[in-house]
């Protein structure tokens, strides 16, 4: 049997290995990720592997790093799986229980009810009409996302710096703006922001080729499964459901609470107020920098301790879907992304990522997925308390933003493990930074060059669908309510950012397995793809020459 912790640069029993997307016989860590021999086809393996062959290298051993099997071979972290399917199941009742009567029942009382010349409320005949314009808004989203796909791996490097740069450019823009208008405070701010961001994007040149050759990899492994983005697609359509949903469900549910008092104020919404009581609403938030009475839902659940507590875990149930939708599209691309890695040929690998992601895996995104959901609804408690004009609220909101973005990052690297071999979420986030402890890697993998690339595309496939958006509105009669230009701007924005977020989000994930499997194995990847091999390993010994020698590679 394969010793784990004996590496490609030892003598080792040669084994036939099945291709990565299909089922590995006994030993072979279940099914899941690589097994320890050589990819498929390839002749058996040298006395040595070796990082790469830049002009004048030194060789030397360097030791495969592989985890240890998973310890079972059923569902993994199966309890947070079933309680999960339990808070969809639930949620899907409340919606039709009592979400869809509290709809029916505004329909009614809004047909019975004297509608001014100008209504706020969109009619049945408008609502179809947005709805039409979002989806065509999304689709765009879509077309525009695959397109900067494309044109961000092909210019690469002009883009990361076109983004570098353009930060630079805005700050300045702000602070010129500021003391245009005597503003110091604003000018200054604009100054510093804009006197940063010019020596990181000054200090940061020399990483650009790493990140360039980095995200071609990535680029390759997905036009090779172009199903990835179908996947991602389909989950960004659920997750779309799901806010449908649990909409309804909290709505039914604001309309059947027992709120146990009724408000005294007497400013109506948009009135300028200095406490909640004072509003019709009992909601007075800042807005705009004033405060002002807000219409809000919540204002059903703060009247007792009991309505605040469903809230509260209302909010978890919403999150907790959106992240779990989300990860399960991650632990798909990286399943496919790392079969790509170690096999020549891959077919099939996202169909096979895909199934463990949603059976034996599924458990474990749930895990991870809930962790993030808990700190997203008690960041939406502070937020709301921030808003009402709470220090303590601010200090919170500020302390679970952090919190909440560690667990992010932690996520992203243990779901890579999950979808390479299908650990438990807490094992696979113990294993991936124990491998980049043992490599060094510990410092690379906050190098996001990339990430604030395809975060910049995605701002900027929103602003284009709130452009098309404000033209419809204001050159046009499609639509014809109050501030349609405003809405349908608004709207096109969101769907842009939210729906361009999932194909680019695919280039995310691919970026992150490639470090998590160049850590444990280039070796697989220089016998799988050669070409693509040279290129990135000159980039890694360029840039990182410590961290290479630390590895076992040592240059002449």
């Amino acid at each position: 049997m394969y010793n784990n912790n004996q590496g490609y640069g030892g003598q080792q029993q040669q084994h036939t290995a099945p291709p990565y997307a299909q089922p590995a016989p006994a030993g072979y860590n279940y099914g899941y990720g690589p097994p320890p021999a050589q990819p498929l086809g390839y002749p058996p393996q040298q006395q040595h592997a070796y990082y790469g062959e830049p002009a004048g290298a030194h060789i030397q051993s360097v030791n495969t790093i592989k985890p240890e099997a998973s310890p079972s071979t059923g569902c993994r972290d199966w309890p947070f799986a079933i309680v999960f399917v339990l808070n969809v199941a639930a949620i899907i009742g409340l919606m039709v229980v009592w979400g869809i009567d509290a709809i029916s029942d505004d329909d009614s009382s809004s047909s019975n009810s004297t509608k001014s010349s100008s209504s706020n409320v969109l009619s049945s005949k408008d609502t179809q009409k947005v709805v039409a314009i979002a989806l065509a808004m999304a689709v765009l989203s879509v077309v525009l996302a695959l397109l900067l796909v494309k044109l961000v791996t092909a210019y690469a490097r002009c883009m990361i710096n076109f983004v570098l740069w353009f930060n630079v450019g805005i700050a300045v823009a702000v602070a010129a703006y500021g003391f245009s208008i005597n503003n110091l405070f604003l000018g200054i701010i604009g100054a510093v922001i804009a006197l940063l961001n010019f020596c990181y994007a000054r200090l940061v040149q020399s990483r650009i080729p790493f990140a360039v050759a980095n995200l071609r990899v990535a680029e390759a492994a997905i036009s090779k499964h172009k199903s990835t983005y179908a996947v991602a697609i389909v989950f960004t359509v659920v997750q779309i459901a799901w806010v449908a949903i649990w909409a309804l469900a909290l709505l039914g549910v604001a309309n059947n609470v027992d709120t146990d008092s009724t408000s005294t104020g007497t400013l109506e919404n948009g009135d300028y107020c200095t406490a909640s009581s004072q509003c019709i609403s009992n909601s007075c938030k800042i807005r705009g920098g004033s405060r002002q009475c807000v219409s809000s839902t919540a204002k059903f659940f703060k009247s007792s301790p009991a309505n605040y507590i469903a809230y509260f875990f209302l909010l978890i149930s919403f999150y907790w879907g959106l992240q779990v939708f989300k990860n399960i599209a991650h632990v798909t691309v990286s399943g496919t992304v790392a079969t790509f890695w170690y096999n020549s040929e891959s077919a099939g690998a996202t169909g096979s990522s895909l199934k463990r992601a949603t059976t034996t895996s599924f458990g474990s995104i749930c895990f991870g997925s809930l962790l993030v959901a808990i700190l997203q609804a008690l960041r939406s408690l502070a937020e709301s308390q921030r808003e009402e004009g709470s220090f303590l609220g601010c200090i919170c909101e500020c302390i679970l933003g952090c919190l909440q973005s560690l667990m992010e990052y932690f996520n992203r690297w243990a779901f890579v493990y999950v979808g390479i071999y299908g650990y438990k979420f807490t094992q696979a986030g113990k294993a991936v930074f124990d491998l980049f402890s043992q490599r060094g890697f510990d410092a690379i993998i906050n190098d996001d060059l990339i990430g604030n690339v395809l975060s910049f595309a995605a701002l900027g496939i929103g602003l284009v669908c709130a452009g098309a958006g404000a033209i419809i509105g204001e050159a046009t009669d499609v639509v014809d309510f109050d501030n349609s230009t405003i809405f349908l701007a608004v709207l096109g924005f969101l769907v842009g950012i939210g729906v361009s977020i999932t194909p680019l989000a695919v280039i995310d994930s691919s970026v992150a397995t490639i470090f998590v499997c160049f850590a444990e194995d280039p070796a697989a990847f220089m016998q799988s793809h050669p070409d693509l091999y040279h290129p990135l390993i000159k980039e890694w010994h360029n840039l990182y020459p410590e961290i290479m020698v630390q590895a076992g590679y040592w240059p002449a």
